[in-house]
């Protein structure tokens, strides 16, 4: 929390100075205080903070709204608007803009992090989001270009040296798997260098460097063997590392199996000078990367030098096709595209039409273009549909004459699912968005969790959802919130046993599935009605907080088999950030009561009490004290600057001088001003807060007359 550099704007200096104070005694850092939208939009792009709390409603040429409206032209710096008050035209527009959250005035400490911590989480979310698709966009790019190469060595070059300039890796090499004769009757297989970047690459080229393929003590050679890419995010920590004298600042590393099927062609090694560099995205791109590299290696591989004369090799890792020009039958299949149509033979495709299988992207037109590509689908024998990318080009008989088409395709079907579940995710953070800021503008936990489970029906494959918050003195169960289930009533009480294994369960963090619903006694007498909605099981996912049970999320479902790891994952994020919002709306409550206590008690005090900033803002005051100097209201007092009620100015000053020494001042005589301008005299006993930076936060005193 204390790196998060925050903005404030707000054209009151009285309460930009308050929230400033406020923020920095929840641990933020104030960077820059900005009065106008004008200001504001400079001091963005001069100091670039990591969050804005803005006003909506500024004085000047631009308000709040347009301040972040030009802001977001430059940078992507996430905006809290702050409003007491605005109107309908305004708030429209401030919806436009898309902030990361409201909060309106008067707002407590509690509030004010709840929004800052959640617009700060959700911001670092999107932009890792963005980051992934950037990178494995730049990753489908490298596929493209390397389909247009032939030469293998200008592969595995323009991929090394790509992957440098694009992902600003420390290193980067590729080592291909050849079988070498170690004597007249033994063979292994050996990993060679085949390309490297910089100087290291170079270098070790010269040196003619092999790893073999059974060598326990190589990353390169494990990610061979297992097939598998293998990553070590410390190298200082993992033995399995082997060091190399030309790659001193290497800290992670990660090396990537080129695989065309179940056969190993080489590996891909990469090299950062960061340490826990290589997570799950960064080697799901590199797989990407090398899954295209091994599809471009094996096509490369299958062309000869005279490729435009003999252009389709049988071995080819693609389907590839010939087809006639004009009538458009197959006349040759490779047994990749016989295997990827599902067909038993190339017998039974040729003589067919190439576009019963798939469109083409060929137009014979004016066009006058040789290659043509493009990403469509292809039907298999059995009816399913694959994702492909198409590669058509025209290959001519003689210099006068184009008579066949060929038609090369590759299988982007696992690529299509990765983007599909990018999607997923992206759709997941927004609903997960909605569902935090319904439970900023809720009330209660029971509010909570009805706004919640209105949620949940986009995200899960749920027929009936309802929140249990478990009482586990007493063992028993209340309903807190409930969609689809009419024969349930919020608050009921459901007896639990206290020896249930899924009690148990529950309280280890596992999330229950219970396959019969009649299987769990208190849901048994609805089953009759569950089952004409199709809900047959059930999932319990522990609602835990402070590692603590608190309750379950219990969703009904048609299919125990529809709920697999992705859901489990939603299932989670969604409960755990239902049972913190619980716990905290609980714990304001209790707050709330606690602070109407001290209420009672401040104000029941025989002698006057105040809180006042060092500018001299009174920020609060008792009954007592209003009555002692003759004001009609706490808020007439607090509009009145506590250093102004000084009769004389020296005195004051002399009070200034001894407060900036001492923590405490007891006994000192002061004369007052009343609000009728009558004097009077009292004892003062003042005592010094600070924050955690050792700045003033406020003054804490008494007055007795």
């Amino acid at each position: 929390m204390t790196n998060i550099n925050i903005m404030i704007v707000d054209d009151d200096p009285e309460i930009a100075s308050s929230l400033k104070y406020r923020l920095r005694a929840l641990g933020y850092n104030i960077l820059n205080i900005a009065y106008s939208g004008e200001v504001a939009v400079e001091n963005a792009i001069k100091y670039l903070p990591d969050l804005i709390l803005m006003d909506i409603v500024l004085v000047g040429g631009i308000d709040g709204v347009e301040a972040y409206r030009q802001i977001q032209e430059q940078l992507q710096i996430p905006v809290l608007f702050m409003t007491g008050y605005a109107d309908e035209d305004t708030l429209h527009r401030a919806k436009l803009t898309k902030p990361y959250g409201y909060i309106f005035k008067p707002f407590s400490d509690r509030q004010l992090g709840a929004v800052i911590e959640t617009a700060i989480y959700r911001h670092g979310v999107e932009k890792e989001l963005i980051k992934i698709k950037q990178k494995q966009q730049l990753a489908y790019a490298l596929g493209q270009e390397l389909t247009t190469l032939l030469d293998p060595q200008d592969l595995l070059s323009v991929t090394v040296n790509r992957l440098l300039e694009t992902f600003d890796y420390y290193h980067a090499h590729i080592y291909l798997l050849l079988q070498t004769d170690v004597d007249q009757d033994e063979q292994v297989w050996t990993l060679f260098l085949r390309s490297g970047t910089g100087k290291a690459g170079k270098k070790l080229l010269q040196e003619g460097h092999f790893i073999r393929l059974d060598a326990e003590q190589s990353l390169v050679a494990q990610a061979a063997r297992s097939k598998k890419p293998v990553a070590v995010n410390d190298i200082s920590k993992d033995s399995n590392h082997l060091p190399n004298k030309y790659l001193p600042k290497t800290q992670s590393e990660v090396a990537v199996p080129l695989l065309s099927g179940e056969q190993v062609l080489g590996v891909l090694d990469v090299q950062h000078a960061t340490a826990n560099l290589f997570g799950a995205d960064e080697i799901q791109t590199l797989q990407i990367v090398a899954g295209q590299l091994s599809a471009a290696l094996s096509n490369a591989r299958s062309f000869s030098e005279n490729s435009r004369k003999s252009a389709i090799i049988e071995n080819s890792a693609a389907f590839v096709t010939l087809s006639e020009l004009v009538s458009g039958q197959i006349i040759y299949i490779n047994s990749a595209g016989v295997e990827m149509t599902g067909y038993d033979s190339p017998d039974q495709l040729i003589g067919k039409q190439i576009d019963t299988l798939c469109s083409i992207c060929f137009v014979q037109d004016d066009d006058k273009r040789t290659v043509w590509r493009e990403e469509t689908e292809l039907q298999r024998v059995d009816g399913t549909i694959l994702s492909v990318e198409q590669t058509c080009f025209i290959i001519p008989k003689d210099r006068s004459r184009w008579t066949m088409l060929a038609t090369v395709m590759t299988d982007i079907t696992a690529r299509k699912k990765s983007e599909e579940a990018i999607n997923r995710y992206a759709n997941r953070l927004q609903i997960l968005r909605k569902i935090d800021q319904s439970i900023l503008a809720a009330q209660s936990a029971t509010e909570i969790a009805s706004v919640t489970l209105d949620h949940v029906k986009n995200l899960l494959p749920c027929l009936r959802a309802n929140v249990l918050i478990f009482d586990l003195t007493t063992y028993e169960a209340i309903i807190l919130a409930h969609f689809g289930e009419p024969d349930l009533h919020i608050g009921t009480t459901i007896s639990i046993d206290s020896q249930d294994d899924i009690l148990f369960r529950l309280e280890q963090g596992e999330i229950c599935r219970i396959d019969d619903i009649a299987d769990l006694d208190y849901v048994a007498s609805h089953k009759t009605t569950l089952e004409q909605v199709g809900v047959h099981s059930l999932i319990m996912v522990p609602l835990i907080a402070q590692k603590q049970l608190i309750g379950t999320l219990m969703l009904g479902v048609n299919d125990l088999a529809d709920f697999g790891e992705e859901q489990d994952d939603i299932a989670r994020e969604v409960a755990d950030l239902l049972a913190i919002s619980i716990r905290q709306a609980k714990q304001s409550q209790a707050l709330k009561e606690a602070e109407e206590r001290y209420h009672g008690l401040f104000d029941g005090m025989p002698v006057g009490l105040y809180r006042a900033s060092p500018e001299g803002r009174i920020l609060d005051a008792n009954s007592v004290l209003i009555n002692m100097l003759g004001y009609p209201s706490r808020e007439a007092l607090m509009m009145v600057n506590i250093f102004h009620l000084y009769v004389s100015t020296e005195q004051r000053k002399k009070w200034q001088e001894m407060i900036a020494s001492k923590e405490t001042i007891r006994g000192f005589q002061i004369h007052l001003r009343r609000s009728d301008g009558t004097t009077m005299w009292a004892k003062n006993r003042v005592n010094v807060v600070r924050d955690t930076n050792d700045e003033i936060l406020y003054y804490e005193g008494a007055l007795i007359t």
